[in-house]
């Protein structure tokens, strides 16, 4: 009966303990597993703040990136409004001086605001009505006028050519119209080489190819985020020759073109080519060849020297040329090779000349 009792006891202890000892486990694994999510915690607070750490580097870099672009944006902008103005002021000049020329004096400063001053009513700047209303003039006398009007016209002709051509400034619009309505008549008479060789002109444009894309988020190349590239064509002709011109280029990025042209009476024929880099133009990383000859026939021109330039360069790094022109009239001939270095300002030159009986020498 005792050993049943002693039996029954040990048997109780063991369950206590086995009670125990699971209890503890589970709360030995709760203790763990609570460790174990804080260690996780603890771990996703240091990679999200590994992350605002990377971020805000990145949003730095790009932000000073964005920030020298826009430096060197201005700093091209304003390259280019200061070469604009020397253009600007260069033309003026010429512009005063081709004024000078005609007798008009320099130009008035802002004349471009002003408005146009109305056309005479008659090209000798009398008034119809008057001159219908009293005596009429006498054929002498219309005869002389027309005649200092074919001389004017014939005198400002050069300069009305330089001037009226292209696209021409509001200011000098109704000038250029006023002449070529009043001079028409004379300006054939006086030059028909002018009169064959502008008496049709056309030419035939060719887009081979173009592509575009604006609105590209976070380009900091353009203000529009824009960026394309195409492959232009263009055959200029008429009966003053002919041409063609080839245009290749990615927008910021690359452009190339090619130029072939025969003008015989401007007497020029000859071949150019370039290449640039817009995005870094500022720095002279741009170039081109030539191969031109310069024969003059036109009036007032012809008996000038012949004169054939080849040459080419590298911005204003690196610039060649040779020039070989022939004086038929005077009996010269001469050629000059020229190297320099446009951005040290340091050139060379050599050249030869040769002497040889005239056409004036031959006539006596």
């Amino acid at each position: 009966m005792l050993w049943i009792l002693l039996l029954g006891c040990v048997v109780l202890v063991e369950g206590q303990r086995g009670s125990f000892s699971q209890s503890s486990s589970s709360d030995l694994r709760e203790v763990e597993m609570s460790r174990y999510m804080r260690r996780m915690d603890q771990w996703k607070a240091q990679r999200e703040a590994y992350k605002q750490l990377v971020q805000a580097q990145r949003d730095r870099y790009y932000q000073d990136y964005f920030d020298r672009m826009k430096e060197y944006g201005r700093t091209v902008e304003r390259q280019r409004y200061v070469q604009l103005l020397q253009k600007q002021a260069q033309e003026r000049a010429k512009l005063e001086e081709s004024m000078k020329y005609w007798g008009v004096g320099g130009v008035p400063e802002g004349m471009r605001s002003e408005p146009a001053s109305p056309r005479p009513s008659d090209p000798f700047g009398a008034n119809v009505q008057q001159a219908t209303s009293g005596q009429r003039q006498s054929l002498e006398t219309i005869t002389r006028d027309s005649t200092a009007l074919q001389s004017l016209c014939q005198r400002y002709l050069p300069t009305v050519r330089l001037h009226c051509n292209g696209q021409i400034e509001r200011g000098y619009q109704e000038k250029c119209q006023g002449f070529y309505q009043d001079c028409q008549q004379y300006i054939y008479r006086g030059d028909p080489l002018y009169s064959t060789a502008h008496s049709f002109s056309s030419g035939v444009g060719l887009n081979l190819g173009s592509w575009a894309v604006k609105g590209i988020p976070y380009y900091p190349i353009n203000e529009e985020g824009a960026i394309g590239a195409g492959h232009l064509m263009n055959i200029p002709f008429g009966s003053w020759g002919g041409g063609f011109t080839d245009h290749i280029g990615v927008r910021d990025y690359w452009s190339q073109y090619t130029e072939i042209g025969a003008n015989w009476y401007d007497g020029k024929y000859g071949y150019k080519s370039g290449w640039s880099a817009p995005l870094v133009q500022s720095l002279g990383v741009e170039g081109d060849l030539h191969a031109t000859a310069s024969v003059p026939i036109r009036p007032g021109e012809l008996g000038k020297p012949i004169g054939v330039d080849v040459g080419g360069g590298v911005g204003p790094y690196y610039q060649q040329n040779q020039h070989v022109g022939v004086d038929y009239l005077n009996g010269r001939v001469g050629t000059n090779f020229g190297v320099a270095v446009p951005f040290t300002g340091v050139g060379v030159n050599t050249g030869l000349g040769i002497k040889f009986p005239s056409i004036a020498d031959i006539q006596g």
